[in-house]
């Protein structure tokens, strides 16, 4: 008796970490996702700007993008 509820106390835990892996693993992708699209939105804006003010939106690119990936970790 004791030992079928151990091990479906075990099994419980299992499920429970898959769901968390997967729900893990659909956050990354997402991001992922996201940084392709914004590079890609990246690209053609730096086709409209000069040089001045690509430095700029560069800079505030890297730091908006450094502060988005520490939130989804």
């Amino acid at each position: 008796m004791k030992r079928s509820l151990n091990n479906r106390m075990a099994i419980k835990e299992i499920r429970t970490l898959i769901l968390r892996i997967n729900q893990r693993s659909r956050v990354s992708q997402n991001s992922l996702m996201q940084y392709n699209f914004d590079q890609q939105q990246t690209i053609k804006m730096k086709a409209q700007m000069t040089k001045s003010s690509q430095k700029q939106f560069k800079t505030s690119l890297m730091n908006s993008s450094i502060y988005a990936f520490r939130r989804e970790t």
